[in-house]
């Protein structure tokens, strides 16, 4: 009886909560936000659906339209999140809610994170973030945000070395010159790069190893 209230309880507030986007004649429609956990994204008895973890029992309808350009634009991630059990696949998207109180996704976007939920783009990626937060690494993750797929970005900067931190690049398959990687910033900065086509991933840049007193302990600065 209890479990039965307290759904009946959740779902009353969704309602209420979804209520000023339910599509009205005459009135402009509103659009709300969902980011969450996808659980899956698959055929429904009329379109398609998207389906969240902290809400299984209601499902997100997807046009086909939407469907089929989310497999051409996120093939790479769906294809990690399809292969690794420990992905997990993050969603953020906008959505309106017809008169029937069906919601639908107008436009969405995923991002495939590790374990630890750090974003990655594809398996070379994960390989590379597994072995930093493995070896206990201070690393900020570089994310794509607006820039196309073909632009030179760091999968992350290593925190933890002496003097400059150093880009981390994993390069892409079909690319001959990695050379250009090293001219992505200051020329200053380290560049560390990876081919995963051609090679086993190279030994990563050391950490910086702080020189202690006699006592172990840093004197103050004055």
């Amino acid at each position: 009886m209890f479990a039965v209230e307290h759904r009946d309880a959740i779902n009353a507030r969704r309602v209420s909560q979804w209520a000023p986007s339910i599509a009205v004649p005459g009135r402009p429609q509103h659009l709300m936000l969902l980011i969450a956990e996808v659980k899956e994204i698959v055929p429904a008895r009329h379109g398609f659906k998207a389906v969240v973890k902290h809400v299984p029992d209601q499902a997100f309808a997807i046009d086909e339209a939407l469907y089929r350009r989310l497999g051409r634009r996120f093939e790479s991630a769906l294809a990690l999140w399809g292969a690794a059990d420990d992905i997990h696949m993050v969603m953020i998207a906008t959505f309106s809610v017809a008169a029937a109180g069906v919601p639908t996704i107008v436009e969405l976007s995923l991002m495939p994170v590790t374990r630890q939920w750090v974003p990655v783009e594809d398996g070379f990626e994960k390989q590379l973030v597994e072995k930093l937060v493995g070896d206990g690494r201070s690393f900020i993750k570089g994310l794509r945000y607006n820039l196309g797929a073909g632009s030179e970005v760091a999968c992350a900067t290593l925190t933890d070395c002496e003097g400059s931190a150093p880009l981390l690049f994993v390069v892409p398959a079909g690319v001959e010159d990695a050379a250009r990687y090293v001219e992505v910033g200051d020329a200053s900065i380290p560049v560390w790069h990876w081919r995963p086509t051609a090679e086993a991933m190279p030994l990563l840049p050391p950490r910086w190893s702080r020189p202690k007193g006699r006592t172990g302990v840093e004197a103050p600065a004055h």
